[in-house]
């Protein structure tokens, strides 16, 4: 086995590792110890479960770390999801002065603010928010999957059955298109009645009322 020397002035002893056997000084230099020196067998399957030891603390310390991170991120108030200033408004304009749409902050969902009153299959009512530019803002609009027409329940409310105080006009007690098809019956598609904000299905050549959304705001 080879040498290894290490020396640490100060108050820290100096250790000579030789062979195994270490020589230990007590107060930092071999002088200052008048030439007296301890010897103990080293044990190096002890040192290396120590090194091992030493190494899990660590990893687990940057875990908790990273946790406690985290968490102080969580506890910090995100963004209002359709832009900044808009805190504590549950629906923002797209324009305070004339709006078309309203963004709803709960989900960041901009519904259109006056869906018309025609009853449409729902193959017409998709074709009818894909290429719907309300009042000419140039926006993409779509049919709202099941969920999403359902985040604007309020269910202490009824005919509608919308939050109280809500801006949108024309919006009928009855019932509206979603996207989402009928897992057990392709040919029907999942409704919301917002005379009550109750969940069925109905026929897709059935007539019923649209009301279209788009992602962000």
């Amino acid at each position: 086995m080879g040498t290894m020397r290490q020396a640490v002035v100060g108050f820290v002893s100096v250790v000579f590792l030789v062979g195994g056997v270490a020589m230990v000084t007590p107060f930092g230099s071999e002088a200052d110890a008048g030439g007296y020196y301890k010897h103990k067998r080293v044990n190096h399957k002890d040192l290396r479960a120590d090194h091992e030891q030493l190494e899990y603390d660590n990893r687990k310390t940057h875990e908790w770390l990273g946790k406690i991170e985290t968490a102080i991120e969580a506890l910090e108030p995100a963004a209002p999801l359709c832009g900044a200033g808009t805190e504590g408004q549950r629906f923002v304009p797209d324009d305070p002065t004339t709006p078309t749409e309203y963004c709803d902050n709960t989900t960041g969902l901009s519904w259109v603010k006056t869906p018309d009153s025609t009853a449409r299959p729902q193959a017409a009512a998709i074709t009818h928010c894909d290429t719907l530019d309300n009042s000419g803002n140039g926006q993409t609009y779509r049919l709202p999957e099941v969920k999403e027409l359902i985040s604007l329940v309020d269910y202490s409310q009824s005919s509608p059955a919308l939050p109280a105080g809500h801006p949108f006009m024309n919006v009928q007690s009855s019932v509206y298109w979603s996207a989402t098809t009928s897992a057990g019956n392709p040919t029907g598609a999942w409704v919301v009645v917002f005379s009550v904000g109750g969940v069925g299905s109905s026929f897709k050549s059935d007539g019923l009322f649209v009301w279209c959304v788009r992602s962000g705001s």
